[in-house]
Order: structure tokens, then sequence, then C-alpha cells
């Protein structure tokens, strides 16, 4: 049986854990080719970067050049207080960056994948978990239903091939957003990008972000400031996240936000 091609994109900052990432990853999507590429910023660990080489074995591999946003901050009125602006700006690059490689080397290729998904590599699925269980259509993207805090989950999503041109339009648009001082939260332009250009499907894929337990910081529940309407939106898109997944909020009383983080010991570090 032909297995449908997704192509892996991992870009921006490393960071290496376990094989275990990697293998999980590939366990949730075992009714599909996987196959990685990997698009790192300049003048990262050459010995993470040798561990992702070895592990995933991208058939795409390119580092990208960061880029100076100083100008770009000073424009930012309304951040996200609990997030960080600049690196929202620098892994929102990368991945424009990323999709722009991905078109240039497919682009006169008869033979192209079928999926791209965008993958974070401190991502851990949990167990027996399915990413994908219907056909996704043209112009739809799909998201897990969890981790949008202000916004829609953008640490991991799958869309067509057919539809990565779509994303041309992202770094116009994120200015405009700076521009109209528009609330500066990575979900939050997130979801005012893909509500504009897609058809949302969400799935019940589950997952951890892996961190290590010298860089713990507490975290604090901080309110920022925002336009009314980036506050509504906000406010709203929290709510239908609790309807749609009723059972979990209200009956079991469960905080997905809260859990998404796991910590590992320096010393368990995989080589």
């Amino acid at each position: 049986m032909h297995k449908k091609k997704i192509l892996v994109v991992i870009s921006g900052k490393l960071f290496f854990f376990k094989k275990e990432n990697a293998q999980k990853l590939k366990d949730s999507f075992k009714n599909f080719d996987l196959q990685f590429c990997l698009f790192p910023w300049q003048d990262q660990s050459k010995s993470t970067i040798e561990k992702f080489l070895r592990v995933y074995q991208p058939i795409h591999f390119k580092e990208i050049r960061a880029h100076n946003f100083e100008n770009d901050l000073k424009k930012i009125k309304y951040p996200d207080l609990a997030g960080n602006p600049i690196g929202t700006l620098n892994m929102y690059k990368s991945i424009t960056l990323s999709f722009s490689t991905i078109q240039n080397l497919y682009n006169k290729s008869d033979i192209k994948p079928d999926y791209i998904l965008r993958y974070r590599s401190d991502i851990l699925p949990k167990d027996r978990q399915l990413f994908v269980r219907n056909e996704l259509k043209n112009r739809s993207i799909l998201v897990p239903d969890r981790y949008h805090w202000n916004g829609l989950n953008d640490q991991i999503y799958m869309f067509r091939f057919q539809d990565l041109e779509i994303f041309n339009k992202f770094d116009n648009f994120l200015k405009d957003h700076i521009i109209l001082n528009r609330f500066f939260s990575s979900e939050y332009i997130f979801f005012r990008f893909i509500k504009k250009y897609f058809k949302i499907n969400y799935s019940n894929f589950d997952y951890n972000i892996m961190r290590l337990k010298n860089n713990f910081k507490k975290t604090q529940d901080i309110e920022s400031k925002k336009m009314i309407v980036d506050t509504i939106n906000c406010k709203l898109n929290k709510f239908k996240n609790k309807i749609r997944n009723f059972n979990d909020h209200y009956i079991k009383k469960i905080n997905r936000n809260k859990f998404q983080d796991i910590y590992i010991d320096l010393d368990n570090n995989a080589s």
C-alpha cells in the first residue's frame, strides 16, 4: 500500500533531548512516509546538529542566517508579557525561510510530498497517539486541540504541500499586525493568520514540551495589555476551546496548558 509522504520541517533553534522524541513522532504517523528536513540557525552547537543529522537523517539540510529584529521590537506596543517577542520574531522568520527553501527545492520537481508538518524539536508525543485520522483537504490545517494559550497552537501543525505558498504572505501579515498595534502573542498572531487563509481542523494528538531542569523558571499568570478587539478574541478562543473539550474541562477538570512542560535532568540528556 502506497503511503502518503509528509515532509517534517524542523527549523530555528535546536533542542536535542532523546532519540525517543524522533521515534515517538514516527509512531504517531505510522501510516505515513515521514521524511525530515532540518533548517537550523547558523552558529549553533555542532554536536547538537550532528545528533540531529544522525537521529533524524534529514533528506534536506541547510543552515539559515540569523536576523536582527531590533527595529521591529521597538514597534511592538502590546507584547504578551508571559512570552518572548524576540523569540517569536525569530521563530516565525525561521519557519518562513524554511518554507521558502522547500518551495525552491520542489519547484521544478514532478515528485512532491503530500503534506508539510511543522514540528518543534523539543516535542515529545505521548504514547499511542495518532496525529491524523482523516484526509486533509485543500486550504485546511490540522492542529492539536490543546496548548492554544491566547490563540491557536503554533508548535506542531500539518497542511497540504500545495498550500505551502500561502505562507509567502506571512511576513507582510506580521508587519501589518505590528503596525496596527495588535496584541503581540505568538499563538494569537498564528490564529489571525490561519483564520484568514485556512479552515482549521483539530486533532486529539497530545504531547509534552521537554525542558532542562536547570533552565526552569517559575511561570506566573500575567494579564498583558491589549486592544479591546484582541481581548475579546482571546477570551472567545479560550471559551470555544473549553466547549469543544467539554468533558476534559468541565467534568475531568483537566488544565492541559498547565501540564504541557516536562523537565529532565541535564545528566540524563541523551548523547
